[in-house]
């Protein structure tokens, strides 16, 4: 019998490469449905199986690092996990057995293989909140719905960098629909909220999360921008010069700053993430520019306070906010 290691202590000249992993995952699929096993792949391999046409955005978010991807997940029912085992060795896998000393009921380890480690989840993934896949791995013929996936991401609690991403990801390139068909199915996930209450609240947390973590990182990149916008550039030509009001010498012409709350967003695609954190961004700066208009109360006068002894204000007192107003008003207003 081998040994298990970890996929993140492998070096990386020895580390198996991404088509590796896509290549196995449809392998084992295949022939699992030949024995009769449902085995469908989650996480980000299954995001490459859905959109092929879409691996250079996802590359280009920089979700995975060195090790494009670390295993393979799949889900499958609990009726075959007596198969599972045999079936596994017959494609050259060995089952992890500390692994499945603890939770041989709900999940199995393999190892061995062409890729280092495959992990198969039986009937859910139950983990902050539960996604069950009940009846519903054969929804699609190579990886669980677009539905779970987002599910399967939205009930982490301690929600990392990666996971986001593949939020992201999936939000900008997926349709929504009513249906599973190469759609994520929004009325199932609507559903599964309205029957757990912390599943919604942590799911709703995370879409927040989402917000400004796109938010944040469209304020990183414009920052890079504006800063290499700032290197030395050649002097303007004559022609495009005009000459200074106050000097007489030749000013660049510069385009007038626009009055009002302003934001910058970096060139390229304009993505569903980026315009959800725009619409976000607006409204939290006209709500703040409303707070600035109205909240500035005017002080008015006070009126008597009961207190010990019955001390207080003076129905014809006023605050010091309000005395300072009026000192700071022209004379010629004070004298009206």
């Amino acid at each position: 019998m081998g040994q298990f290691i970890l996929p993140k202590d492998i070096p990386l000249d020895r580390y198996p490469k991404p088509e590796v992993f896509l290549e196995e995952g449809k392998r084992i699929t295949e022939a699992a449905q030949q024995q009769g096993i449902v085995m469908r792949v989650m996480g980000p391999l299954a995001l490459h199986y859905y959109f092929p046409d879409q691996v250079d955005l996802y590359a280009r978010l920089e979700r995975l690092g060195d090790r494009y991807f670390t295993d393979i997940d799949y889900a499958s029912y609990g009726k075959t996990r007596k198969h599972i085992v045999k079936f596994m060795e017959t494609v050259g896998y060995e089952c992890d057995l500390n692994t499945m000393a603890m939770t041989g009921q709900t999940r199995h380890i393999y190892f061995g293989g062409p890729v280092p480690m495959i992990d198969v989840f039986f009937d859910k993934l139950d983990y902050c909140h539960e996604v069950d896949y009940a009846g519903r791995l054969e929804l699609d013929p190579w990886s669980v719905t677009l539905a779970d996936i987002l599910l399967q991401k939205l009930q982490i609690w301690e929600i990392n960098d990666k996971d986001l991403k593949d939020i992201e990801f999936l939000f900008t390139v997926a349709d929504f629909g009513e249906d599973d068909d190469k759609k994520v199915n929004v009325g199932f996930v609507a559903r599964r909220f309205a029957d757990d209450w912390g599943f919604w609240y942590t799911g709703t947390t995370n879409l927040d999360r989402v917000k400004e973590h796109v938010d944040r990182s469209t304020r990183s990149a414009t920052s890079r921008r504006r800063r290499s916008s700032r290197s030395p550039t050649p002097s303007a030509p004559a022609s495009i010069r005009s000459p200074s009001p106050r000097s007489g010498r030749s000013a660049p012409r510069r385009a007038p700053r626009s009055s009002g709350t302003t934001r910058d967003f970096p060139t390229g695609e304009i993505t569903p993430a980026l315009v959800l954190s725009s619409r976000t961004a607006a409204g939290e700066a006209r709500r703040g520019e409303g707070r600035d208009a109205v909240g500035a109360r005017p002080s008015r006068l006070l009126r008597p306070r009961r207190g010990v002894g019955g001390r207080g204000l003076s129905r014809g007192a006023v605050s010091a906010s309000e005395r300072s107003a009026r000192r700071a008003r022209p004379a010629r207003a004070r004298r009206r």
